[in-house]
């Protein structure tokens, strides 16, 4: 398991920490860090 997905795709992804505190395989988490909305805004822009 790797944290850094942008070598094995060649630049065309972004890598971003969501950190989660205590809680950190608690979906809700990652649903609702800003950086995950992030993510899917410019996914659905692009």
């Amino acid at each position: 398991m790797t944290k850094e997905l942008n070598p094995l795709f060649e630049g065309t992804v972004e890598d971003k920490l969501v950190y989660n505190g205590c809680e950190a395989h608690d979906a809700k988490s990652y649903l609702t860090a800003v950086e995950t909305g992030e993510a899917i805004r410019s996914g659905l822009i692009d």
